[in-house]
């Protein structure tokens, strides 16, 4: 998702200079969709300094899913 959303925002964020032109921007973009892809290649995994709270199911969406466990379904219901 990242990557959808780095080039979206592409100009803006080479603008803010966290990407040095618009070639890096998109080699960016490629790995990180690859990665999502292919969530076991630790050489991107590495490169993009990605870790288990981003490639792990279980890790990245723990969160969302005590927010809406402990939140939302209760909150619901007593309505």
């Amino acid at each position: 998702d990242i990557g959808v959303i780095a080039r979206r925002y592409g100009k803006a964020l080479i603008g803010e200079g966290f990407f040095h032109d618009a070639e890096a921007m998109e080699r960016f973009v490629d790995m990180a969709v690859t990665l999502q892809a292919e969530p076991g290649r630790s050489d991107l995994a590495w490169l993009l300094g990605a870790d288990a709270d981003v490639l792990d199911d279980a890790v990245r969406l723990a969160e969302i899913r005590n927010w809406v466990h402990n939140l939302v379904i209760p909150y619901r219901a007593s309505r």
